[in-house]
C-alpha cells in the first residue's frame, strides 16, 4: 500500500498542471498557524487561524471554516490516506474529511471553490511489483501527446518501447517482455494520448489498439516506478458548497468534529 500511495503522489503532482488553475495541499502536505494557502489568482486563501478555525477567504471575507474556533488545532494535514485532519498538539482531531481514497488533494481554486480530488485508474496493466522500486518518478504522458515508433523510456528496470514493427512492449530486467499492445506488424504510425482520455495505437489514422477510456477529459497515462501503466482521471470529492458529491461515505461518518484520537498517525 505505501508504495501505491507513493505511485499515486507522484501522479497527483502531474496532474495539477492540466486542472483548474488552483494552488494545491498535496498529499504529506501540513498547514500550521497563520499559513496561507492561495489560490494562483491570490484572490482566495486557505488558512488555519491562531484560534484553531480552519477558514476559506474570498474577496469580500471568509466564505466557508470548519467552526473550530477555540479548539486548540495546531496543524491541518492531508493525509497520504486521503483524510483531511485537523489536529491538536496532543494528536487529538478536531475536524476531518474522509475522501475515501489514498493521496487525494485539496484544491484552492481561482473560481472561489474549495475542492477536495481524488485520482481513480481507469486501466492498467496489472504489471504492478512493489519490491522492484527503483525510482521514485513516473514517466506521464499528457493529453495531446503522441509517440511515435522507435521511441525508449525508461523508469528503473523498466523499459517501455514503441518499437519500429509497431508494438507497443513493457520489458523488465534488461529484456524480459512482460505487456504489449499485440500490434507488431499492423502498420503502427503513431501512439496518442488524447484529450478525451483514450490511449490508442493508430495505422496511418486508423485506430488498431485503443485502452476505451475515452470520455475522462483531461486522463493521463503514467509509466510508474513499480512497472505498471496506468491511465487516471481525477474526480472531484467534496466541495465547500455541497459537501460530498455524488457518492456513499466510505465508513461511517465522513465529514465534522470527531470526539477521538488518532494513534497511528
Amino acid at each position: 500500500m505505501k508504495f501505491f500511495s507513493r505511485c499515486i503522489a507522484i501522479a497527483v503532482l502531474a496532474l495539477m498542471s492540466h486542472m483548474v488553475e488552483a494552488k494545491m495541499v498535496a498529499a504529506g502536505q501540513t498547514i500550521l498557524p497563520n499559513e496561507r494557502v492561495y489560490s494562483d489568482n491570490g484572490q482566495y486563501f486557505l488558512t488555519l487561524q491562531s484560534d484553531g478555525n480552519l477558514v476559506f477567504y474570498g474577496p469580500s471575507g471568509a466564505i466557508w471554516n470548519t467552526k473550530t474556533a477555540g479548539s486548540g488545532a495546531s496543524r491541518a494535514v492531508m493525509q497520504p490516506d486521503g483524510n483531511f485532519v485537523v489536529y491538536r498538539i496532543d494528536n487529538s482531531v478536531v475536524f476531518v474529511v474522509r475522501t475515501g481514497r489514498v493521496s487525494s488533494f485539496l484544491n484552492i481554486q481561482d473560481d472561489g471553490n474549495l475542492v477536495f480530488y481524488r485520482l481513480l485508474p481507469i486501466w492498467n496493466s496489472h504489471t504492478n511489483d512493489s519490491s522492484s522500486i527503483q525510482s521514485s518518478t513516473a514517466k506521464i504522458f499528457y493529453p495531446n501527446t503522441k509517440i511515435f515508433p522507435g521511441q525508449v523510456f525508461s523508469n528503473g528496470q523498466y523499459q517501455l518501447i514503441f518499437q519500429t514493427d509497431g508494438d507497443l512492449v513493457l520489458y523488465k530486467d534488461g529484456g524480459r517482455a512482460i505487456w504489449s499492445s499485440g500490434t507488431a506488424g499492423r502498420g503502427a504510425t503513431e501512439l496518442w494520448m488524447q484529450n478525451d482520455g483514450n490511449f490508442v495505437i493508430y495505422a496511418n489514422g486508423r485506430p488498431i489498439w485503443l485502452t476505451s477510456t475515452q470520455g475522462n477529459s483531461n486522463a493521463f497515462f503514467a509509466f510508474q516506478p513499480d512497472g505498471n501503466l496506468v491511465i487516471y482521471r481525477s474526480e472531484a470529492v467534496w466541495d465547500w458548497k455541497n459537501g460530498f458529491l455524488n457518492q456513499a461515505p466510505a465508513t461511517g461518518k465522513m465529514w465534522g468534529p470527531v470526539p477521538f484520537t488518532i494513534f497511528t498517525w
